[in-house]
């Protein structure tokens, strides 16, 4: 919700392509944060 309210000036701060950037970013974090959600999964499973 801060990163929402403060959206505009961090958008003057690091511009366009900073946001494109930040994008990227943060979609490597969330697809990281999967994949090991997965892997823990399967090996739970292959364990029993």
């Amino acid at each position: 919700m801060v990163i929402l309210l403060l959206e505009g000036k961090v958008e003057r701060i690091i511009g366009q392509d900073g946001l494109v950037i930040l994008t990227k970013l943060t979609g490597l974090f969330v697809a990281a944060i999967a994949a090991q959600i997965i892997f823990t999964g399967i090996k739970n499973f292959l364990a029993i």
